[in-house]
């Protein structure tokens, strides 16, 4: 469904679009293309057989030879009319102006034979009405007014012609043309009425519709649309059988030829300079045409006569349609029709490609469709019709730029960009008043877990619901904008006090948890944060301060829970993590991290059993600790590329190891998972790709993992756990007996070792069987033998804790009684002495 954003917009640029179609409308360049292509639909269209009704008698460049002379002489047409009518065909038409004599020397009477041939009752000449500084030609004289037609051939203003002149009146004279005049001459044996309309001709049931001024396709002033037209249906490549003078004279034809035909005598030699252009005038394939200048093909006078014939005689024997226009009103909604499609092409689609495929394929179909209806004898505009679809898509196409550009399509809101438009202008009005000026940040909470549980069309479906119903909460002078992924923006006009401010974000809060949102059976509560900028925020802020100010206060209010104000003292807080950020990121870039490895030793012989690798940022400046910057890692997600660094050099360290104490008891190094690097889609891959990098074996390296991180996700932890064991890595639970684990689900984990938390460690007295601390060591150790998982206990500073712990058959520990994490060539040094002396 089309947005009444979308709709709107749609609605405006297609009438902005015929607007500019009505002045293109006007202007010659219109005319002239739109001719133009009418000729090219005519050249699309089938070719259509000959006419058999016809024979057209032409005056060739041969036949100018043989006679001698030029024009002819009366004797020759004499002799011609004579040897014609002996085949009694039904109609001669005499295409050949003969205002004056051409005696014969041989021949004294020819001009008196001429016109006792020319009273034969089939027989009609043409004339050349005077008009506009032409003087004309008279028809020869004693031919009576019935059997006398006009020239009706008529020239657009590009000099082609595709019109003719069928029948005029004036002055209470009537005046029929060449072609009207052999057309009811062939059929005066047939029952067939002869009427004039207004609006059309009519011969029997056949109608010739009058071409009309102004017609939105073919656009003729008053002038030009004179008397009544047709437009010129013509057969291609040929009208008609065709002979020469000379073959007639000398009798090489068949009489069927010209027994009950219609036969037309005219000239298609060049040197008469009887011919025009015709919409096939760029065709070669027209036999009939004459050359000029092996460019450009011309029609004889006489074989478009003869195509007006065939179109007369077809309409009213053959009951053939002729070529029409739709009324303006059909013809507007047919362009205006392309207009919108030409919107609807781009409407949603955002590759370029796809929208530039889509525009050809259009404009191809209106070709198409625009060339079948005119085989069907309907003339409709193309040239409008494709401009506006073109026009419309480009226009609407900015208009989505423009619209993606300052709106969020899911939910039709101001994005973040227009907010701070809106903001500009709404500071500077608010400023001149006394009121209360407010800006809220708003973040839908936990909603990036909702699109990983179901989908982020879950996800978005809650966005709309919250947008729509903020929308009910603010009045209309308020602005609401979507500003980030879960984030809303909202200027409120007037807040009235601090007080009332705070208590609308509690009253928004509220609604929207109590607002019932479900999504495929599933009920989805809705939480938000929200930061709060006021006017006693910056008295002289800028739109973007603003919306910094309340950026803050919201990162605030995620972390408290509660909606925050926006105080000086936040922003010296959030410009130092970002600080903190920056130099993290300059960190990981610059390599100035390290691996430290602390000893990890069996309890039970007293043997290296491997390290823990641990990461220390050795900045310039100062020694950061793995506390501070850890966890702002995890937040930026600056952990996955420090992460992936960790390992690989954890694996290259081990790798070297293995290669400079070949006959070392096989030594493991265990790694530290973070929850974000665990949730991490490719971690499996990743990891993989670095244990081929090293031709290391995983069984050697052992990944430490928080048992919260494991419990939130039960089913998917224990996929991820079997994919990582599949590369044969090692499982252990860090810091157990700290987080939520749960005991039904431990026995599922495919897990190797538990790791016992400092806290437990730290407080174990020698000689105190009864302290509770002595007591969750002992369980926690029995339930690793119960499920045949190795215990490391970690944090071990003192002789007493190592006894306690050996008593209670924990199985490994590590800690600053067996050494503080260290170098590389510490630990080598360590590896060293352990490889040659036997004991650390």
């Amino acid at each position: 469904m089309i947005r009444s954003v979308q709709f709107r917009s749609l609605l405006l640029s297609s009438v902005l679009v015929t607007a500019v179609l009505l002045c293109i409308r006007q202007t010659n360049i219109y005319q002239s293309l739109n001719l133009a292509v009418y000729d090219q639909f005519e050249q699309f269209l089938a070719p259509r057989p000959i006419d058999s009704r016809l024979l057209l008698v032409t005056i060739t460049e041969e036949d100018i030879q043989n006679q001698g002379e030029w024009p002819f002489s009366d004797q020759t047409y004499a002799d011609l009319l004579r040897k014609l009518q002996q085949y009694r065909p039904k109609a001669i038409g005499l295409d050949i102006h003969r205002d004056i004599a051409h005696p014969n020397i041989e021949y004294p009477k020819g001009r008196e034979n001429l016109l006792k041939e020319l009273q034969a009752d089939n027989v009609i000449v043409i004339e050349k009405i005077s008009g506009a500084g032409d003087p004309g030609v008279a028809p020869p004289p004693t031919v009576p007014e019935e059997r006398i037609g006009f020239n009706d051939l008529l020239a657009d203003k590009d000099n082609v012609a595709r019109r003719g002149l069928l029948y005029a009146y004036s002055e209470g004279q009537a005046f029929y043309s060449f072609a009207l005049r052999l057309s009811l001459l062939y059929l005066r044996d047939d029952p067939v009425k002869f009427q004039v309309d207004s609006n059309a001709l009519s011969i029997g049931d056949a109608k010739f519709p009058r071409l009309r001024p102004q017609a939105t396709t073919y656009n003729l002033t008053e002038e030009e649309a004179s008397g009544w037209q047709i437009l010129i249906k013509y057969r291609f490549p040929q009208v008609a059988n065709q002979i020469s003078v000379t073959k007639i004279l000398t009798g090489e034809f068949y009489p069927e030829l010209i027994r009950d035909k219609v036969v037309l005598i005219g000239t298609s030699a060049q040197s008469a300079k009887d011919v025009y252009p015709t919409p096939y005038s760029s065709r070669r394939e027209n036999i009939s045409f004459a050359i000029d200048d092996e460019k450009h093909f011309l029609m004889p006078g006489v074989t478009i006569h003869a195509n007006i014939v065939s179109q007369i005689l077809s309409a009213v024997l053959d009951n053939e349609g002729q070529i029409s226009f739709w009324s303006k009103w059909q013809e507007w909604l047919w362009i205006y029709g392309w207009i919108i499609i030409g919107a609807i092409l781009v409407l949603r689609q955002n590759r370029f490609w796809n929208i530039v495929l889509r525009i050809i394929l259009a404009l191809t179909g209106l070709w198409g469709i625009s060339i079948s209806l005119l085989a069907w004898g309907i003339w409709v505009p193309f040239v409008l019709p494709a401009v506006g679809l073109f026009l419309s898509s480009i226009i609407f196409l900015g208009y989505r730029i423009r619209y993606t550009w300052l709106y969020d399509r899911l939910t039709n809101l101001p994005n973040r960009r227009l907010f701070g438009q809106i903001l500009r202008n709404k500071i500077i009005k608010a400023r001149k008043s006394s009121d209360l000026m407010a800006v809220l940040f708003l973040d839908i909470s936990r909603l990036t877990i909702l699109n990983d549980g179901l989908g982020r069309k879950a996800g978005d479906h809650v966005i709309v619901q919250v947008a729509q119903k903020l929308k009910t909460l603010l009045s209309n002078r308020d602005a609401l904008a979507r500003v980030g992924a879960s984030e809303f923006g909202i200027w409120l006009h007037s807040a009235e006090t601090t007080e009332k401010t705070v208590q609308f974000t509690h009253d928004i809060r509220k609604t929207l948890y109590q607002m019932p949102v479900n999504w495929e059976g599933h009920e989805i509560p809705v939480s938000v944060n929200i930061g709060i900028a006021t006017r006693d925020s910056d008295q002289e802020g800028t739109a973007e301060d603003w919306l910094r100010y309340a950026d803050i206060a919201l990162f605030q209010a995620r972390q408290s829970g509660r909606p925050e104000i926006f105080a000086s003292n936040m922003r010296q807080q959030v410009e130092g993590r970002w600080q903190w950020e920056m130099d993290l990121n300059r960190a990981i870039e610059a390599e100035e991290f390290q691996l430290f490895y602390q000893p990890i030793i069996s309890l039970k012989t007293s043997q290296i059993y491997g390290f823990e690798a641990l990461v220390r940022w050795q900045s310039a400046e100062r020694f950061i600790p793995p506390g501070e910057f850890i966890p702002l890692a995890e937040e930026t997600g600056l952990i996955i590329p420090l992460g992936e660094w960790i390992f690989r050099e954890a694996c290259r360290q081990l790798r070297s190891w293995q290669q400079q104490f070949p006959g070392l008891f096989p030594v493991m190094l265990s790694v530290n998972l973070s929850g974000v690097q665990f949730s991490q889609a490719d971690l499996c891959d990743q990891f993989k790709i670095i244990l081929e990098e090293f031709d290391l074996s995983g069984r050697y390296i052992k990944l430490e993992i928080t048992e919260s991180i494991m419990i939130e996700e039960v089913e998917e932890a224990i996929a991820i756990l079997k994919r990582l064991k599949s590369l044969g890595l090692q499982i252990s639970i860090d810091d157990f007996g700290t987080g939520y684990s749960s005991l039904s689900y431990l026995h599922r984990f495919p897990l190797d070792s538990l790791k016992v938390d400092r806290s437990f460690v730290s407080p174990l007295v020698e000689g105190d069987e009864k302290s509770p601390y002595t007591q969750i060591v002992r369980t926690i150790v029995a339930l690793g033998q119960s499920l045949n998982l190795k215990v490391i206990a970690e944090g071990i500073e003192t002789q007493s804790q190592l006894n306690i712990l050996r008593n209670l058959g924990c199985d490994y520990g590590q800690g600053y009684f067996f050494g503080k994490p260290q170098s590389k060539d510490a630990a080598t040094a360590l590896l060293s002495k352990y490889f040659f002396e036997g004991n650390v």
